[in-house]
């Protein structure tokens, strides 16, 4: 997603993961459901890793990361004492991480919530060369959004007709609220027919727990919060990505028809989501003229 994240700076763009356990340390997920050598998750639910790392294993150039078996760069990495201060500080023995979309940040080449599929969660030593060997691993698996879930959901504008540099309002329903879902405005003709993926994040987006692009973290522009219902407002003040306010966010809208979708993928490509009736898009009202 073109959302502007602090990215890891070492680089885990292919690994191998057919090594097995090493005696003594262990890594696991103790918040999923166990089903034979595997941890299933729902999408976008917090993971808990908890970790022991053998006395002859443990060095400051250990961290935890998140790997598809594709060996696809959709992986997240942290630190074992729960940070990405990674170079020079001694490594935590044993514990657990959080990963969610809460500080600290977790973000590699992509971002939370990790995208429905098989992963690896392993322990890798970076000692003598990128991204690392492997220690040992923990398989994941994370299922996708229930159908129905996505179907009960909504977003609806406010009205049908709202004039260029109007604020454009709607509200919302997510029976499963995920962190980082959100809204954004897509032209009704690029929306035609049984379209099952969404293309890029639409003209303009907002975080529908936050209402506004820069979220609510310190470490990044995440946004953690998970509502069911709510209203957002497309307007000056939320289109903060940069942490202000972007006076020019409706110039990018010509006028015609556009949709609002709800969008509970963060990571390309958008298979889950759900949109609004189009609302249309009109010149501002001309002063004297009723």
């Amino acid at each position: 997603m073109m959302k502007l994240a602090r990215i890891a700076s070492i680089a885990l763009s292919c690994i191998a993961m057919g090594s097995t356990q090493v005696e003594g340390t262990s890594i696991s997920i103790t918040n999923g459901k166990k089903k034979g050598k595997r941890v299933i998750m729902p999408y976008g639910k917090r993971m808990i890793v908890e970790f022991d790392i053998d006395k002859k294993d443990l060095n400051e150039k250990i961290y935890i990361g998140f790997f598809q078996n594709s060996k696809e760069t959709y992986w997240l990495w942290q630190h074992p004492c729960g940070n990405q201060d990674f170079f020079g500080e001694k490594s935590c023995k044993k514990g657990t991480i959080v990963v969610d979309a809460k500080d600290p940040d977790e973000d590699g080449y992509e971002q939370l919530p990790l995208p429905p599929g098989n992963w690896h969660v392993c322990l890798m030593d970076e000692t003598t060369h990128y991204p690392g060997e492997v220690i040992t691993c923990a398989r994941l698996t994370i299922r996708p959004m229930d159908k129905e879930d996505i179907e009960n959901s909504y977003i609806e504008t406010t009205k049908k007709m709202f004039r260029k540099g109007e604020a454009i309002t709607a509200s919302f329903y997510s029976p499963k609220p995920i962190a980082k879902q959100f809204v954004g405005i897509y032209p009704a003709s690029e929306l035609k027919g049984n379209k099952k993926r969404l293309d890029g994040d639409g003209i303009k987006w907002i975080y529908t727990g936050c209402n506004n692009q820069s979220g609510n973290q310190e470490e990044n522009n995440d946004c953690s919060k998970r509502l069911k219902i709510g209203q957002i407002s497309f307007n000056a003040e939320t289109m903060d990505r940069w942490g202000y306010p972007d006076p020019d966010w409706y110039k990018d809208l010509s006028y015609g028809k556009y949709k609002l979708c709800l969008v509970y993928d963060y990571v390309e490509p958008y298979t889950q989501w759900t949109c609004s009736d189009a609302f249309r898009i009109v010149g501002p009202k001309v002063p004297g003229l009723s």
